[in-house]
């Protein structure tokens, strides 16, 4: 009878390590994604910005470099 409950509590410890194993995995796993998300989003907004202000700074030179012909207007 004794030994019964002995097994059934080795048992018990078992499953507990192997359950707080997986909670730690799965825990890692969706902080690592989470910041891979953010440093995605982020890069991805960075580089955005960049293209539009590299794109704003052509214009005004190509604007700069424009001569307006009053005669025509």
């Amino acid at each position: 009878m004794n030994n019964i409950w002995l097994e059934a509590r080795q048992d018990g410890l078992i499953f507990f390590w192997i359950m707080l194993g997986l909670a730690v995995l799965v825990l890692a796993y969706w902080k690592i994604q989470s910041r891979a998300f953010d440093r995605g989003y982020w890069v991805g907004r960075s580089a955005g910005w960049k293209a539009s202000i590299e794109h704003n700074q052509k214009i005004e030179k190509l604007r700069s470099r424009a001569v307006f012909d009053y005669d025509k207007h």
